[in-house]
C-alpha cells in the first residue's frame, strides 16, 4: 500500500470515527459481568465465543452473558495475560504460575511443572496444530503424556539455542557464540539453512511461533517471520509497512486462521505475502492496547482501565449526527434536506460532512419545512412561528402567543389553486399565500397530513383518507369500501400512486381506484415513507421496512433496525440523498446505504447444561430408568449483534415429536421420559445442533418381559371375553332399540369411557406406596379410593345428580389425587350461597373428567406446587355457571398430549352434544389461558348448565 493511500484512509477513517464514536462503539465493563476492568487481551475460538483475559479471571462471552472462570472455577491463579485456542476446542490460559492448563468444554485443567515447585514463566507461546510449548528464560517447556509440563532438553550443544521449534523436519533456530549468524537446525542436527540477521529484532523478548510454519521475532520497529517449510525470511519495518517508527504493545495474533497486528491505537491484518494491511486507526482517548477482528468482522478492543469495546462490521457504513436529539421530520427543500429537530430549530444536511448542520436556531416545537415553488418561499413552521425564506432572506412572519405551544395556522404547508393549505389540530386552513390570512377553515380532528395528488388536496386523519371537493371534505373509499384507519403521513409515487402509512395497522399504496397492504406491515405504526425508483422504504416503530415492486406486486425485501446499527427501531422520518438513506428517530439522525446488509445475528448455537437429576448428560449420555425421570436442558446462542428481541428457537425431541416446536426459552424440560434412545434437535435458521441420550429399562421393562406379560394378559382378555359372551347370551333373549333413548343409551357408553384412567393412575399410586412399604398411606389411600369407586358405581346408572353429591364426590376425588401428588397439588371448592345444593341437579360425571385433566394435565407437568379453584354459581335462576381454574402449565404448553387426554376431550365433546339432544339439558363449555402471558398460564374451563325440564 502508497503511502498516500495510506495517509487517505487514515484521515477518512479517523474523521469516521470521531464524527459517529459513541453510536458505534459499546463499552463492556464490570457493572456489564466482567470481573475486572483491566483486559490483556481477547481471542475468539473455533465456536465463535469471545474469550477475554483480565487480572481478575478468564472469561467466555456469547453476546449475552459473561461466563467468569477464576480459582473457585479450578483456575491455579486469577491473574491470566495470555490465552491461545487449539483446533481441538482447548483454550490455553497463560500466566505467572505453579500450574498451567486450559478449559475444554467448560472445565478448567491445570497440570503443574515436573519440579513440584517451580514457578512457570510462559513469556513466549509456541503453537502448531493442538500442540503448545512455553519458554521462560533459557528453558522450553513441552505438556507431557502423564500431564506435566517438563523441559524440552537442548540438542544442539555447539551452538547457542534461539527457539525451539515444533515442526517435523526443524529442531531449533541457534545462534553462534559471536551472534553474528543464525542457523535453522535440522532433527538430524544438521544445518538447513544460514541466516544473517539484526540483532535488534532477533534477540527481542517478543517472539514465537504462530502455526505450523511460521516463527516470528518482534520489537516495537519491524517484525522477522521465518517460514519452516521453504526456510524463506521475511524482514518488515513499520515505518515501511505502516508508516510508523514505532508500534507500542506490537503482538501478533493468530485468530480464525488470519495472523492479525495489534499494538496501542493499531490493527492490521497481514496478507499471504506477510504484508501488513491497514484496517483502522483508533483514536487514543479509548486508551486501546489490543485489538482482534473476529470472523463477523467485529473488531473488540482492549484496555487496561474500561474493559473492553465492541465496534460491529455493519455500523462502520453507518453515520450518526444529532446524537441524543429528536428529528421529527425529514424534509426535502430545494436541493436540500431538512431536519425538524425538537428544541434546537432547522438543520440542513451537509453531503460532505455526511452530517447536518445549524440553519434556524428556534425553541420548543419544531414542525415541518414546506417549499412551495409556486410563489417562490420556503415556509418553516414552529409550534409558535411561521418563518419564511425567500431571495429577500428570512424572516419571521407569524408569532405565536407567549406560551402557545402551536401555532394556529399550519402544521405543514402545500399549494393548490392560488391558495396554501394547512393542516392544525381542529382540522384544516385555506391559506391567503400573500397575507397568511386565513380564508376559510374546515373542521377536523386530528388531521397529522395532508398533500396534493392529480391536482386535489388530499388529507390523512383519525379515520381514514380524506378529499377537498366542493369545499367539503369528503371520505375516500375504494372499490365502494370505506378505508378508515388512523393516517399518519401521506406520500406521493409521482402521479401514479398514493403511500398511506397508518397507525398501528400497517402501510398501504392506492391508485386511488384500489388499494394494497404492503406484505407483513400489519399491526405496525408507520410515522413516514419515501419512494424511489421502484423501491419503498417505511419508517416503522420496528425499523426500516424496504419493499420492491416485483411480478405486479410490493414485496418485501429488508428489514433494518438497532441489529443494523440503527440508534433506536422506533423511526420518525426517512428521506434520501443520493444512494444513502437518512433517518430521522428519538436519539438523532443516521445515515446508511440504501443497500446496507443486514448485521450479523447467531453465530452458533449449543447446549450450555443437560442433566437428569445429578447426572450430567455431556460426561454419561447413558442411564436407568427412574420415577422422577425429567431430562432439564438449557440451550444458548452466540450473537453478538445488538438486538433486543429474544432469540427464538425450534426444537423437537425424537422419538416422540415429529414437528418443530417454537419457543423463546432458554430452558427445555421433558418429563416421565420412557426408556428408549432419544435425539433432541434445535435449530434456528440454518444452524442446527443435535444431543442424543439413551434412558436404559429397568428389568420389568425389557421387551422380552413386556411380551411374556402381554401375552398372559391376552389370554386372560381372552378367556373373559368367552365367559361375558356366553354369561350375557342366556340373559339376554332379545334388544330393543328405541330411538327415543339414544341419546341416554350413548351417554351411558360415554360415561364409561371416563373411569379407567383415574382407576389406573389410583391403583398405581396404591401400588408404590406398598412398593414402598409406605403402608399407612397405602390403607388410607385405598379406603378412599374404594369409597369412591363404589360411589362411582352407584351414580353409573343415574342421569343426574345434585350439587351437593357432586361437589362431595369432586372432594373425595381430589383428596385422592392430593395424597398421590405429595401435597404439590391444593385445591378449593366454592359454592355460589344462591345456589340450593340439596335440590340442584346437574348431569353426573360431566364435571370429574375436567378435574381429572387439570390435574394429570396441568397440575402434573408443573414443577411447582398447583392448585385447582372450582366454583359453583347461579345464572339468576336459569340454571348453574360451573368455573374450573388450575395455574398448571397450561393447554397450549402441555409438553406431550398423550392419548388418553386426546381422547378424554373427545368423549367430553361428544357427550355435550348427546346431553344438549336430549332435550333436557343445555350445556356450554369453554375454555382459556387462565393467566396468559405468564409462566405457567394454566387453565380455565367454564361450563353453563341450564335444565330444559
Amino acid at each position: 500500500m502508497s503511502k498516500v493511500k495510506f495517509h487517505i484512509i487514515l484521515c477518512t477513517l479517523l474523521m469516521v470515527w470521531n464524527f459517529s464514536l459513541a453510536q458505534q462503539i459499546t463499552n463492556y465493563d464490570v457493572n456489564d459481568g466482567l470481573p475486572s476492568n483491566h483486559v490483556y487481551r481477547l481471542t475468539q475460538d473455533s465456536n465463535g465465543f469471545i474469550w477475554i483475559a483480565t487480572d481478575k479471571g478468564l472469561v467466555r462471552y456469547n453476546g449475552d452473558r459473561f461466563q467468569n472462570y477464576t480459582t473457585r472455577e479450578g483456575l491455579p491463579i486469577n491473574d491470566i495475560w495470555g490465552i491461545n485456542h487449539t483446533p481441538d476446542g482447548k483454550i490455553w490460559y497463560f500466566s505467572k504460575s505453579p500450574k498451567l492448563g486450559y478449559i475444554e468444554q467448560n472445565k478448567v485443567y491445570s497440570f503443574p511443572s515436573v519440579n513440584e515447585t517451580e514457578v512457570l514463566n510462559p513469556v513466549v507461546q509456541n503453537q502448531s496444530g493442538n500442540e503448545i510449548t512455553i519458554s521462560g528464560g533459557a528453558q522450553t517447556y513441552g505438556l507431557s503424556s502423564d500431564k506435566q509440563w517438563k523441559v524440552i532438553e537442548k540438542k544442539d550443544e555447539d551452538r547457542q539455542r534461539m527457539a525451539t521449534i515444533i515442526h517435523p523436519e526443524v529442531l531449533q533456530i541457534s545462534s553462534d557464540e559471536a551472534r553474528d549468524s543464525l542457523f535453522v537446525i535440522g532433527n538430524d542436527k544438521k544445518v538447513l539453512k544460514r541466516l544473517p540477521k539484526d540483532h535488534t529484532a532477533f534477540f527481542s523478548s517478543i517472539r514465537g511461533q504462530l502455526n505450523d510454519s511460521l516463527v516470528y521475532w518482534m520489537n516495537a520497529r519491524g517484525f522477522v517471520f521465518i517460514n519452516l517449510n521453504n526456510l524463506t525470511v521475511h524482514k518488515r519495518e513499520f515505518q515501511t509497512e505502516i508508516d510508523r517508527n514505532e508500534l507500542r504493545f506490537a503482538r501478533f495474533h493468530l485468530i480464525n486462521n488470519q495472523i492479525q497486528l495489534t499494538g496501542q491505537n493499531f490493527l492490521g491484518i497481514l496478507d499471504e505475502q506477510l504484508r501488513v494491511e491497514s484496517l483502522m486507526d483508533i483514536p487514543t482517548e479509548l486508551n486501546f492496547h489490543f485489538a482482534c477482528m473476529d470472523r463477523e468482522e467485529t473488531i473488540w478492543l482492549a484496555t487496561f482501565s474500561n474493559g473492553i469495546f465492541k465496534f460491529p462490521k455493519h455500523k462502520k457504513n453507518i453515520r450518526y449526527s444529532l446524537t441524543n436529539e429528536k428529528i421529527g421530520q425529514l424534509n426535502e427543500v430545494g436541493d436540500d434536506l431538512v431536519a425538524s429537530v425538537y428544541d434546537l430549530g432547522f438543520y440542513k444536511y451537509n453531503t460532505e460532512a455526511q452530517a447536518f448542520q445549524p440553519f434556524i436556531e428556534e425553541d420548543g416545537y419544531i414542525l415541518a419545512a414546506s417549499e412551495v415553488p409556486e410563489i417562490g418561499t420556503n415556509f418553516y413552521l414552529t409550534g409558535r412561528k411561521v418563518i419564511s425564506e425567500t431571495t429577500n432572506g428570512i424572516q419571521s412572519l407569524v408569532n405565536g402567543e407567549d406560551g402557545e405551544t402551536v401555532n394556529a395556522l399550519a402544521r405543514r404547508l402545500v399549494y393548490l389553486d392560488g391558495f396554501l393549505y394547512g393542516n392544525f389540530s381542529g382540522g384544516v386552513n385555506k391559506i391567503d399565500p400573500v397575507s397568511l390570512q386565513v380564508v376559510r377553515s374546515y373542521p377536523m380532528v386530528g388531521v397529522y397530513s395532508l398533500t396534493t395528488f392529480r391536482s386535489e388536496l388530499y388529507v390523512g386523519s383519525p379515520n381514514g383518507l380524506k378529499v377537498l371537493r366542493n369545499d367539503e371534505l369528503e371520505a375516500v373509499s375504494f372499490a365502494d369500501e370505506l378505508f378508515d384507519r388512523p393516517i399518519l403521513s401521506l406520500n406521493n409515487v409521482g402521479d401514479s400512486e398514493l403511500i398511506i402509512t397508518t397507525d398501528g395497522y400497517g402501510a398501504y399504496v392506492t391508485d386511488l381506484s384500489s388499494i394494497q397492504l404492503l406484505p407483513g406491515s400489519d399491526y405496525l405504526s408507520v410515522q413516514d415513507s419515501y419512494s424511489k425508483d421502484g423501491s419503498i422504504w417505511l419508517a416503522t416503530d420496528e425499523g426500516v421496512w424496504k419493499y420492491v415492486w416485483n411480478n405486479g406486486s410490493y414485496q418485501k425485501t429488508a428489514e433494518i433496525n438497532e441489529t443494523d446499527g440503527l440508534p433506536t427501531r422506533n423511526i420518525n422520518a426517512i428521506s434520501m440523498v443520493g444512494n444513502s438513506l437518512v433517518l430521522g428517530t428519538d436519539n438523532g439522525a443516521a445515515v446508511l446505504p440504501s443497500e446496507i446488509a443486514a448485521g450479523s445475528s447467531i453465530i452458533d448455537l449449543y447446549f450450555e447444561k443437560a442433566t437428569n437429576g445429578n447426572i450430567d448428560l455431556f460426561e454419561d449420555s447413558e442411564f436407568m430408568y427412574r420415577n422422577d425421570n425429567n431430562v432439564n436442558i438449557t440451550i444458548e446462542s452466540i450473537d453478538f449483534s445488538d438486538s433486543v428481541e429474544p432469540t427464538v428457537y425450534q426444537y423437537k425431541l425424537l422419538p416422540g415429536q415429529d414437528e418443530w416446536i417454537q419457543t423463546t426459552s432458554k430452558s427445555l424440560n421433558f418429563s416421565n421420559l420412557a426408556p428408549a434412545a432419544y435425539q433432541l434437535q434445535i435449530k434456528s435458521g440454518d444452524i442446527e445442533k443435535t444431543l442424543t441420550f439413551e434412558i436404559l429399562p429397568l428389568w420389568w421393562q425389557k421387551a422380552w418381559v413386556r411380551i411374556l406379560g402381554m401375552i398372559v394378559l391376552a389370554l386372560i382378555i381372552i378367556g373373559l371375553i368367552i365367559y361375558g359372551t356366553r354369561y350375557f347370551q342366556k340373559k339376554q333373549t332379545r334388544r330393543l332399540v328405541q330411538e327415543k333413548r339414544l341419546s341416554e343409551l350413548q351417554l351411558s357408553a360415554l360415561r364409561s369411557q371416563m373411569n379407567p384412567h383415574f382407576v389406573f393412575n389410583s391403583l398405581a399410586a396404591i401400588q408404590y406406596y406398598i412398593n414402598n412399604n409406605e403402608l399407612e398411606k397405602s390403607e388410607s389411600y385405598l379406603v378412599k379410593f374404594s369409597k369412591l369407586i363404589r360411589r362411582y358405581f352407584e351414580l353409573s346408572k343415574e342421569h343426574q345428580i345434585s350439587v351437593k353429591e357432586e361437589v362431595t364426590l369432586l372432594n373425595n376425588y381430589l383428596e385422592i389425587e392430593k395424597l398421590r401428588f405429595k401435597d404439590k397439588l391444593d385445591f378449593d371448592i366454592n359454592i355460589d350461597a344462591a345456589i340450593s345444593a340439596d335440590t340442584e341437579m346437574i348431569p353426573s360425571m360431566l364435571l370429574q373428567p375436567i378435574v381429572e385433566n387439570a390435574v394429570n394435565h396441568g397440575i402434573f407437568n408443573k414443577e411447582q406446587e398447583g392448585k385447582i379453584e372450582i366454583r359453583f354459581e347461579s345464572l339468576n335462576g336459569r340454571g348453574i355457571k360451573v368455573e374450573i381454574e388450575d395455574d398448571g402449565v397450561g393447554y397450549v404448553n402441555t409438553t406431550r398430549k398423550s392419548r388418553e387426554k386426546a381422547r378424554s376431550s373427545n368423549v367430553i365433546s361428544e357427550r355435550l352434544f348427546f346431553l344438549n339432544q336430549s332435550e333436557r339439558w343445555n350445556i356450554n363449555m369453554s375454555r382459556r389461558e387462565a393467566h396468559p402471558g405468564a409462566t405457567n398460564p394454566g387453565n380455565i374451563c367454564i361450563f353453563e348448565i341450564k335444565n330444559r325440564s
